[in-house]
């Protein structure tokens, strides 16, 4: 699945990451673009680097039908454990909604959780990385 490799790898979701990244890697980027593959989780991201003439790949390119039935079955393994092993009873004895509800939000944390993974894998199947950047501080000031 290598496509090219490639000396950087970036996976950004949130504008401040963005922010920072350019701030850090711009003199970088403009010496050396083509060893540069960003990749994007959030349209606001993509679009900044766009403003700045700055290629990137949407993480939607890195998620293909099979990457797709990989989380929703995952996701659905997962939350069938819960399933199973969680019971909510209120003081009236209702228990079923309180279940339920809680998997709809269990479920869109999964789903996001094992999209990234995928797509963080497929990503760097796909480019065979040299260093993948990590973006942020890793100890507060």
């Amino acid at each position: 699945m290598s496509e090219s490799k490639i000396k950087y790898l970036v996976f950004l979701e949130f504008i401040d990451e963005a922010e920072l990244f350019l701030r850090e890697y711009q003199e970088k980027i403009v010496a050396v673009r083509r060893q540069f593959k960003i990749i994007t989780f959030h349209p606001t991201v993509t679009a900044f680097f766009r403003r700045n003439q700055i290629e990137v790949v949407e993480c939607f390119h890195l998620a293909p039908t099979e990457s797709h039935r990989r989380i929703l079955t995952k996701v659905e393994e997962c939350v069938q454990d819960i399933r199973v092993n969680c019971r909510l009873t209120d003081a009236q004895g209702v228990d079923g909604i309180y279940v339920e509800n809680l998997f709809h939000s269990v479920f869109q944390m999964f789903a996001q959780w094992f999209y990234q993974i995928e797509i963080v894998g497929n990503a760097i199947r796909k480019f065979s990385p040299a260093e993948i950047i990590c973006v942020g501080e890793l100890s507060p000031k």
